[in-house]
């Protein structure tokens, strides 16, 4: 009788892990496309910026060498 309940106890045991595992890997793959899609927010955001930083340097310039030919 020990035997049975040892064995039922191990199978019961390697259901629980399987279902544990599945779960695990289906919210690392979750946890891996969130990331994945933060890294593109986190690139667009950054062009963006410096797309606007070279405008600005772009336009400080053109404003320096216009007023430097005025004079």
């Amino acid at each position: 009788m020990l035997e049975t309940a040892g064995d039922r106890f191990g199978q019961t045991l390697a259901e629980e892990l399987s279902k544990l595992r599945a779960e695990l890997a289906t919210q690392r793959a979750d946890i891996s496309h969130e990331i994945a899609t933060a890294k593109v927010a986190i690139l667009k955001w950054s062009f963006v910026f410096w797309l606007g930083q070279i405008l600005v340097i772009v336009n400080v310039i053109s404003w320096m060498l216009h007023g430097a030919a005025a004079q």
